[in-house]
């Protein structure tokens, strides 16, 4: 725990949700790069650009809620 002159920064709490973050978007990841194998998502990707975002962060949401 650092001290300045009025804020507290508790280093442990900003490692611990910067890992939670890693692993919501690393889920994310996950899921789009085994999606990326299948040909027709390949194909669905090239006809609506907006749903491996949506997919990617759907999975980051829920992930992130599991883990709350």
């Amino acid at each position: 725990m650092t001290r300045t002159s009025i804020i507290e920064i508790k280093w442990n709490v900003i490692g611990k949700s910067c890992m939670r973050l890693f692993i919501a978007f690393g889920a994310g990841f996950f899921v789009l790069a085994l999606l990326n194998r299948i040909p027709e998502f390949k194909l669905l990707v090239k006809n609506s650009t907006w749903i491996p975002k949506y997919i990617g962060d759907s999975v980051a949401f829920a992930v992130g809620m599991v883990m709350i």
